[in-house]
């Protein structure tokens, strides 16, 4: 995800010198929270607090730490009740 965001402010960023369109900015701006939040506070992007308007730029990139995540556990009914796995506590 770092990699395909740093990949957009690049091109963005070249496009700079022909004129950038408001929504063209305001991607730019989103993509440097996004950058701060993957980087610096190493947390995945879909626990970030986003705009209507981020939430329709994030949705463009389909980054993968902004999709929801299933855990699978092998394990009988009994055990996970009495939760008999290091992860279930």
């Amino acid at each position: 995800d770092i990699e395909r965001i740093k990949g957009v402010v690049e091109t963005l960023e070249k496009g700079k010198k022909y004129g950038l369109k408001k929504d063209q900015l305001e991607e730019i701006e989103v993509c440097g929270r996004i950058l701060t939040l993957l980087e610096e506070k190493n947390t995945d992007v879909r626990f970030g607090d986003w705009s209507t308007r981020d939430i329709e730029v994030l949705n463009g990139y389909q980054l993968l730490t902004a999709k929801p995540v299933t855990y699978l556990v092998n394990m009988s009914k009994a055990d996970y009740i009495r939760k008999k796995n290091k992860f279930l506590k």
